[in-house]
């Protein structure tokens, strides 16, 4: 495996992983612009290195300050955060009651119980794109490769998603992005749904819900029926 790809997959996320609520999305929004980019972030300091039975990962922490550096995208990038918000911010027990501050100082930071994911590494603009051509000799595939990008990142990263879970365990999982259910059902095995209704899946046994897209097609009042959801579950966070 391209060693570039090996690491990328290998970064499960971002922010507080510890038995919260986990948000995990399509895939990166962000395009590689460089090799050294890479290198650069495969050095950072808030990497962290994490064990999950054999398997090395890494973690991503996230600095208030520098908190959209993780989200291209503009007005995007605020709607997915505004999202994970308002479904988030009604279980916190010690947190920010105003929405703003909620955003700008808990989401995503240490001891929030708030965590970001996605299913696939590589970032392009848009879902529907080819992989970059320049993505052949940075991460070994390029627009003619997408099979064979599915089935590589299905067969590691999946398995590490699986593995992060059983270390973490969070309360919640939210799968975000229609056109990448089937990838999350497979990922934690979902079968018997306890309601789907308003374009929103609830598997209680698994404890994973199903939603559109953060950043477009859901609504506040269905973000509104998360958060109730999730309470009537027993989620918490701090």
């Amino acid at each position: 495996m391209n060693k570039n790809f090996d690491f990328i997959c290998r970064v499960l996320g971002w922010g507080d992983p510890q038995r919260g609520i986990w948000f995990i999305g399509m895939e990166e929004a962000t395009k590689w612009c460089s090799e050294l980019q890479i290198s650069q972030y495969r050095n950072r300091n808030s990497l962290r290195r994490i064990d999950l039975r054999g398997e090395t990962a890494y973690i991503d922490s996230v600095d208030p300050a520098n908190r959209y550096e993780h989200h291209s995208g503009g007005s995007r990038r605020k709607q997915i955060m505004n999202m994970q918000t308002r479904i988030s911010m009604p279980l916190s027990e010690a947190g920010p009651k105003v929405m703003e501050e909620y955003r700008e100082q808990r989401l995503w930071c240490d001891n929030s119980g708030v965590f970001q994911s996605n299913i696939f590494p590589l970032g392009k603009p848009k879902v529907r794109d080819p992989l970059p051509k320049e993505y052949k000799t940075w991460f070994g595939y390029g627009p003619s490769d997408h099979e064979k990008y599915v089935r590589d990142t299905k067969l590691f990263r999946f398995d590490l998603i699986r593995r992060l879970r059983e270390t973490y365990k969070p309360q919640v999982i939210v799968c975000f992005g229609k056109s990448f259910w089937h990838h999350a059902a497979e990922i934690f095995e979902l079968r018997e749904i306890t309601t789907f209704s308003d374009n929103l899946g609830f598997f209680e046994r698994e404890r994973v819900v199903l939603t559109p897209f953060l950043g477009q097609g859901m609504s506040c009042d269905q973000a509104t029926t998360v958060a109730q959801r999730l309470k009537q579950w027993g989620v918490r966070l701090p």
